[in-house]
């Protein structure tokens, strides 16, 4: 997509620089804003930030005008794999006639072959898949926008600090409800809950938005942590005392408060994907990262030591430990259900059901002794096959699996600050998520979803940044030498 020369003459440098520049702080601005009206988990919530990235997307073309076509070829491959997932969500709400829908997806058809409908959709339920589509095709302009903006490296950095903001609100207002009990939330009048939540309604999904808000301030410290070349005990202390005078100090504190959130969420597997993830990520970052400081192998430790051991028995984890002692097969539903849900993936393997319509083609699966009304499964991969098949998931599972292999392989051969921080970040939000997944719905609140979106666009941006471009020691901490130093820094 590319203008004319003569385009120049109405757009001047200077237009296009303020453009990228409202480009960039209205994308943030969304990020910040898509978790408050109950994670955008509610139609009205979605359509505004539908509307959002919508006029964002427009203003994206017209600032990126001159590098679109260059900079989206960069993304071949992932965009293609995202297109395909979109095309198999069109395809489910395209009327079609009956014979076709029949070949494509015969179950989708058996309803409807004795009435001789003529055309019909292979979603069981049409006007929800159209909904879904809306937020599908939401996503991919947020993961091209992203793209954009994460063409300059400062831009990342940027994006890492909002969400590390974005997450301590979260946490100091969901720890700030539980401490005080009040009858009803502050935000949208919703009735109080013993476990921290946050501005979701869900548990859950707020705990999982917090490891990914969690996964931005790990990549911050990674990043100053990897700037301290500390080679001995009295230069590492005078590094330390360095960083309590600057923005790590910020950041440590952001980090304490969305720890002590996490654990007051009382999320099971929210506690066990981030602390897991966190150990996997970081023995990959400790064995494979080049160039590594005395100060990460500190960092890890200190993440174990005084979060998890110390600040988190303050404030709940036992509870924690209590809920996962007293979890079995036998007082959970969620494994009869993924169990009753299975035939819906072989009746409707190819192109699925249409997207959100798990709620509805789930009671006909229904053992008898299943009770209760279930609008998600409780393992997002799984009902992402049942919605769009296998051909849609397998591309989304390319996508995820790419951005991961470009993160580790980011984190492992860059040798810039930014770069390693920004990677160790992707790697942990996605893994994180993943786990995650296995026994939830995280990525079925919008606010969650855009999130994972972003840290998909990070990781593809991380490894196309030209190595010349990056500066070897980005916002570098203090290399002071002596206390006067440090004190006037």
């Amino acid at each position: 997509m590319t203008l004319p020369i003569s385009s120049t003459i109405f757009f001047s440098e200077h237009m296009l620089k303020k453009s990228k520049t409202w480009v960039m702080y209205l994308f943030f601005g969304i990020i910040a804003w898509s978790a408050i009206p109950l994670g955008s988990n509610r139609p009205w919530a979605v359509n505004i930030l539908q509307i959002f990235i919508a006029v964002t997307f427009l203003l994206t073309l017209f600032a990126y005008y001159q590098q679109h076509t260059a900079r989206l070829l960069q993304f071949k491959a992932p965009i293609i794999l995202f297109s395909v997932f979109i095309s198999v969500a069109l395809l489910q709400i395209i009327p079609m006639p009956l014979g076709l829908v029949n070949q494509l997806s015969p179950n989708s058809a058996a309803p409807f072959l004795a009435y001789q409908e003529h055309w019909l959709t292979m979603s069981t339920e049409s006007s929800m898949s159209r909904a879904a589509f809306n937020k599908t095709w939401m996503f991919f302009c947020t993961f091209v926008i992203a793209l954009h903006v994460f063409s300059r490296s400062k831009n990342i950095e940027k994006m890492l600090w909002v969400i590390v903001g974005v997450g301590a609100f979260q946490g100091l207002y969901g720890a700030y409800e539980i401490l005080l009990q009040y009858d009803s939330s502050l935000m949208f009048n919703i009735p109080y809950k013993d476990r921290a939540s946050g501005t979701f309604v869900y548990h859950n999904h707020f705990a999982n938005y917090l490891v990914l808000c969690l996964s931005a301030g790990m990549g911050l410290i990674v990043m100053r942590t990897q700037n301290n070349n500390a080679t001995s005990v009295s230069s590492f202390l005078l590094h330390a005392i360095a960083g309590l005078l600057s923005k790590k100090i910020l950041i440590r504190l952001a980090l304490v408060i969305m720890v002590i959130a996490l654990v007051m969420s009382r999320s099971r597997m929210g506690n066990i994907s981030f602390f897991l993830s966190m150990t996997l990520v970081g023995a990959l970052a400790f064995m494979t990262m080049r160039n590594r400081s005395v100060g990460l192998s500190i960092l890890l430790l200190s993440i174990f030591f005084i979060d998890l051991f110390l600040l988190s028995a303050w404030f709940g984890l036992d509870k924690i430990k209590t809920r996962l002692e007293n979890t079995s097969l036998l007082n959970e539903t969620r494994d009869e259900v993924l169990r009753d849900a299975m035939p819906i993936v072989y009746d409707f393997p190819l192109f699925g059901s249409g997207g959100n319509t798990f709620y509805s083609i789930f009671p006909q699966y229904q053992a008898t002794k299943v009770h209760g009304f279930y609008d998600h499964l409780h393992n997002d991969f799984v009902q992402f096959i049942i919605e769009y098949g296998f051909i849609a998931v397998i591309c989304l599972g390319l996508l995820v699996l790419l951005a991961i292999s470009k993160a580790f392989t980011v984190m492992r051969e860059r040798h810039n600050a930014l770069c390693k921080g920004a990677s160790f970040a992707c790697l942990l939000a996605l893994c994180a998520t993943l786990m995650h997944m296995t026994v939830d719905f995280p990525l079925q609140a919008p606010a969650n979803a855009m999130l994972f979106v972003v840290y998909l666009a990070m990781a593809l941006s991380l490894a196309a940044l030209p190595r010349n471009r990056v500066k070897k020691r980005l916002h570098s901490e203090p290399e002071a030498h002596t206390i006067s130093e440090i004190v006037t820094e």
